[in-house]
């Protein structure tokens, strides 16, 4: 986390003198936006400064300026970590920017399911247990009780 934090510090600091350099490159964008919406506060407070100085704007607070239409196209993968802090963050900014941008709707959806189906585990992949949920073994398997006798 201190990485991430020192790092927006770092680009807050070449945005304010090389803004063109921060802004039009949508890699480092999107990871900024990503940040933006991290769920500890140090990293979320000096994202959205930094976001701030690329769209001069002193203060934003909740009120974020909008990311390029590119923004998704980066946080596609991110949704997909194992670190599930950056999963949340990249899953959060993906949608702000799908508000921000409504015409990339529908495309954007149709990359995010793509996106999910393949990284679902097929049957074969080692995945079955986790299509039909884990199976019991035999030994704890429930025995069904005879039904009662009718009169």
């Amino acid at each position: 986390k201190n990485c991430r934090t020192a790092s927006m510090i770092a680009l807050e600091s070449i945005a304010a003198k090389h803004n063109k350099i921060v802004k039009n490159n949508p890699l480092i964008e999107s990871r900024i936006w990503l940040n933006c919406f991290d769920e500890t506060e140090s990293v979320r407070l000096a994202a959205r400064r930094t976001w701030g100085v690329i769209h001069d704007k002193s203060d934003i607070g909740d009120d974020l300026p909008k990311p390029t239409a590119m923004y998704a196209i980066p946080l596609l993968p991110l949704l997909n970590s194992k670190d599930s802090s950056i999963a949340t963050a990249a899953a959060k900014a993906f949608s702000h920017g799908m508000k921000a941008h409504p015409n990339t709707v529908n495309r954007n959806i149709q990359k995010l399911c793509s996106t999910y189906i393949d990284a679902f585990p097929s049957p074969g992949e080692g995945g079955e247990e986790s299509l039909s949920g884990p199976s019991l073994p035999e030994k704890t398997a429930t025995k069904v009780a005879p039904a009662p006798p009718k009169k």
